[in-house]
């Protein structure tokens, strides 16, 4: 796998992984745009909401890695189908559709102009990826700007009927935090240890920092404690450690890349003390 640079997402097997999130976000939109799934209601506008300004999110966080979409034919029909809901005549009457403004008509209609600017800036991502050749012209071209702070609308906050306030995130955006965690704990456990060298480790250090991005972005807890974080960062630690030292190389605590790994590490650590575990956006 090759590298070319210090940074986290400078090299194949980091841009590899990523992708791997990302097939995830268009398998679920590919879902939800089938007939059996396309609904006029707030679950649905929420979940596709979620999965567009992702998307746009991951591809603000790393704009030259695999965040990409091949064809705006898909986006502009994902559009049309988004908008032949959203300009529906219907009200939302899910149980947890109330505190969710677009379930309203009115709303809908306000909101119109920030749906097609999500979906033109979606569409200018997959413009800006198709039109690139072995030549390397993707400095050359440019996203269309996006004048609004994600995440928009899939992120929500209210006031509950105790007086607490409540934060309400797509459950896409909560799997995938879970995902990510869960992929950081299998990575570095004890039954994997064998396979874990300085270099593969790669999938670690990535996932801790979509972790602490998507946990930051949608104000969630990372589902594991700082403590527990600061573990991880000690077991990645000693992985590159031994890696190092087993190919009788120098131990380099000033290595960029690792100090980068080390930063998302340092991240990850400040979320979980914000959002510890027992607090949830539900």
């Amino acid at each position: 796998m090759a590298r070319w640079g210090n940074e986290l997402y400078e090299s194949d097997q980091s841009l590899d992984y990523q992708s791997t999130i990302m097939d995830v976000l268009e398998r679920e939109i590919a879902y939800l745009m089938t007939p059996e799934r396309i609904s006029s209601s707030t679950y649905w506008l929420l979940e596709m909401l979620g999965i567009v300004e992702m998307t746009l999110l991951f591809d603000q966080h790393e704009s030259h890695s695999t965040t990409f979409l091949n064809t705006q034919l898909a986006v502009q029909r994902w559009r049309d189908t988004f908008l032949s809901v959203w300009d529906g005549d219907w009200q939302g009457n899910e149980p947890f559709s109330e505190p969710l403004p677009f379930t309203n008509l009115d709303y809908r209609r306000q909101y119109r102009p920030v749906v097609i600017a999500i979906f033109k800036r979606l569409e200018s991502i997959a413009h800006f990826w198709s039109d690139i050749d072995i030549k390397g012209q993707a400095d050359e071209l440019t996203r269309s700007p996006l004048d609004y702070q994600l995440p928009y609308f899939s992120l929500t906050h209210w006031t509950n009927e105790q007086g607490y306030p409540v934060i309400y995130a797509p459950r896409i955006a909560l799997g995938l935090i879970a995902h990510l965690a869960k992929d950081v704990i299998y990575w570095l456990s004890l039954e994997k240890r064998g396979e874990m060298f300085a270099f593969n480790a790669t999938e670690v250090w990535v996932a801790v920092d979509l972790l602490a991005f998507l946990c930051e972005a949608y104000e969630c807890t990372p589902l594991v404690t700082a403590p527990m974080v600061h573990a991880w960062r000690e077991t990645t630690a000693e992985i590159w450690r031994h890696f190092l030292e087993g190919g009788k190389q120098a131990w380099d605590a000033a290595d960029p890349l690792y100090l980068n790994i080390m930063l998302g590490f340092d991240r990850l650590e400040g979320v979980a003390e914000r959002y510890p575990p027992e607090w949830y956006p539900s």
